[in-house]
């Protein structure tokens, strides 16, 4: 394993692009460029129905580095766009590995591991454990308005699924985590500093 500091001449490398991953028609892979509304608007026709997709009663939410911000943005939205919504957040980590080719002979090709921290928001229709750390109850309908589609604007980049995440953020880091599942400060009583939509 060899850190990014010490590939003194990265020049001399390419970086080997992997597969896009077939994802489940359930799982929306969130990330920070796309708007709020590309995504919510998908997630009502996962919930709906329409002539493109079939209708599901459980969407998946994931998201990594700088794009959990958007993910828990989203999933806040959600609840009070979609009336009996039940929600359970997972926080972690997951490993990326990114493999450097040489384009000079006589060295070796580099593979860098890296961990970075992640989430997973599964929001329901149906009822989901209720003794999960992360989870939290339907909305009361009185906090709910329910989403309307809105005519498209043209500049407005639209989410398809199988997008991939976004990268991990440099420096320290998402601060909003303290590690494993305990990451959310305050437990299942809210996200502190977040966004407020969030609170059992």
């Amino acid at each position: 394993q060899i850190c990014l500091q010490q590939l003194r001449r990265m020049e001399k490398y390419e970086r080997v692009q992997k597969p896009r991953e077939e994802t489940p028609k359930n799982e929306v892979r969130v990330t920070h460029r796309t708007p709020l509304r590309s995504y919510i608007t998908y997630v009502n026709s996962l919930l709906k129905g329409d002539e493109k997709l079939e209708k599901v009663d459980q969407v998946v939410l994931k998201a990594t580095g700088n794009a959990i911000p958007n993910a828990v943005a989203l999933g806040a939205l959600a609840r009070k766009r979609f009336l009996g919504l039940s929600t359970i957040i997972e926080v972690g980590t997951q490993e990326m590995e990114d493999v450097f080719e040489p384009m000079e002979e006589g060295l070796d090709t580099v593979t860098i591991t890296r961990q970075i921290p992640s989430i997973k928001i599964i929001i329901s229709l149906n009822e989901l454990d209720q003794n999960h750390p992360g989870y939290q109850p339907p909305l009361p309908e009185t906090e709910v308005t329910e989403f309307t589609i809105a005519p498209p604007k043209k500049d407005v980049q639209t989410y398809k699924p199988g997008q991939q995440t976004g990268h991990a953020p440099r420096g320290r880091g998402f601060r909003g985590f303290r590690g494993g599942n305990r990451g959310f400060r305050g437990g299942n009583r809210g996200f502190r500093g977040g966004n407020r939509g969030f609170r059992g």
